[in-house]
């Protein structure tokens, strides 16, 4: 089984053999696994990949994260990034996807990455697309919080579509009475 959004990252990542061996997933029939996900991948993906000597149970792939991206850059203020920031985001998700990362996560129901504008993800899934990636959300929201579950999931689709990538929707579910 592939299981496509993980957060066995810090397993996976760790310094204890036994941990990396993440024996839930193993003795789930798990053969591989994706981590990065809800924007968080560092991009430092050939750091998260190439640990030489570390046995793992399973396989993993990782993403790299909108919001990694993001904060490295402009940290977590509420606000767009400049023209020099975003090229700087753009350089981040370019030299994650040519060391390895599966395309571009985002976890758009959370701040600081609930502050950017659709634009501003799909400049950055463009960057990911060239490289063969996909774009991996977790929606903006699934309730009324923000724009609505309906909302997102057509945001997510309308990213794909004006970045040229394929999406998986992560989380997709209702939430609340409404």
């Amino acid at each position: 089984f592939i299981d496509p959004h993980t957060h066995a990252g810090d397993a996976l990542l760790s310094d204890n053999p036994v941990a990396r061996l993440v024996l839930p997933f193993l003795t789930q029939g798990v053969t591989t696994a994706f981590i990065g996900v809800d924007g968080n991948g560092s991009p430092e993906v050939a750091q998260t990949l190439g640990q030489p000597g570390h046995d793992h149970g399973i396989n993993f792939a990782t993403y790299v994260g909108f919001g990694a991206v993001r904060t490295a850059v402009i940290g977590t203020a509420d606000r767009a990034p400049s023209p020099q920031e975003l090229g700087q985001m753009q350089g981040l998700v370019a030299q994650a996807m040519c060391q390895g990362a599966l395309g571009l996560s985002t976890g758009l129901f959370y701040a600081p990455q609930s502050f950017a504008r659709r634009d501003e993800v799909v400049s950055l899934a463009r960057v990911a697309a060239a490289h063969g990636g996909i774009y991996d959300s977790h929606l903006r929201d699934e309730s009324s919080y923000s724009i609505g579950l309906l909302g997102a999931v057509d945001e997510a689709i309308a990213i794909g579509r004006e970045a040229h990538i394929p999406v998986h929707i992560a989380h997709i579910k209702a939430l609340g009475i409404d």
